[in-house]
């Protein structure tokens, strides 16, 4: 049986300062965290757990950067400039409101359940049309 990977890329819409600030520092953990991880060899990079590294974000998206920096593609990078954060298919909900659809996805670790995942309005005209609800 064949396997199918389905990539999407939505667009934020009605994105406030506070959830454009976090979804920054996001990002650049997730970046500093992937170039550190980069200096390990290989071999041990494949050992780790979100339990043996330090970082603000939820072990949902450390688990998938250390996925990624072992992956194929990870293997051919010497450094990332810049990496957004992944959500695999597990860790993520999608809600209709209205015409737009609202994403929740864990985010950077918190003190209050609130901060822990973020809901952000998406514009996804191709999302409609690839799932069948």
């Amino acid at each position: 049986m064949s396997k199918v990977t389905v990539t999407l890329k939505l667009k934020f819409i009605d994105l406030n300062l506070a959830k454009a600030a976090m979804f920054d520092e996001m990002t650049d953990e997730n970046t500093r965290l992937a170039n550190w991880l980069l200096t390990i060899p290989l071999t041990s990079r494949r050992k780790l757990t979100t339990a043996k590294i330090e970082t603000s974000l939820m072990s949902a998206l450390a688990n998938q950067t250390i996925r990624h920096t072992t992956s194929g593609v990870g293997k051919k990078v010497k450094q990332y400039k810049s990496l957004p954060p992944e959500i695999n298919k597990q860790n993520w909900t999608i809600h209709k409101v209205g015409e737009t659809y609202s994403l929740s996805f864990p985010t950077i670790k918190g003190t209050c359940t609130s901060s822990r995942r973020s809901s952000i309005k998406t514009l996804a005209t191709y999302f409609r049309q690839a799932v069948s609800w």
